[in-house]
């Protein structure tokens, strides 16, 4: 499953769940282990700063209707949610228990395991 798709299947679960407000970065891994560096730092920062700070952000004026101009998250969960292939079960995990876990690691990857146990919430 390429991202793009995952990015929908994960958005009719929030629309469904009606889950609180919250920013989410989205990875799909094809192998065994999550790498800590398919997250670029400034995504875990945006994460970091929802949850801890302010982002801003201005949508887009690409030509088709957008619900509005621009939004603002300000103390708001943010996770992490990963897509094991091989399984097909997501996790979504904490960023600030993501950001524990990549300092506490000695490896350079998340197996699924350990993402099952670091999980907020499932599917």
């Amino acid at each position: 499953m390429r991202e793009r798709d995952f990015q929908t299947e994960f958005g009719k679960y929030l629309k469904a769940v009606k889950r609180p407000s919250a920013a989410y970065e989205l990875k799909v891994v094809k192998g065994k282990s999550f790498a800590f560096s398919a997250i670029p730092q400034h995504q875990l920062d945006g994460l970091w700063h929802a949850k801890h700070g302010q982002i801003y952000m201005k949508l887009p004026d690409v030509g088709y209707q957008m619900p509005f101009d621009c939004f603002v998250l300000h103390g708001v969960d943010a996770y992490v949610v990963i897509r094991y292939e091989e399984s097909g079960t997501w996790y979504a995990i904490d960023i600030d228990d993501f950001l524990a876990e990549v300092q506490a690691s000695e490896k350079k990857s998340m197996r699924e395991v350990t993402a099952k146990v670091l999980a907020s919430f499932s599917g």
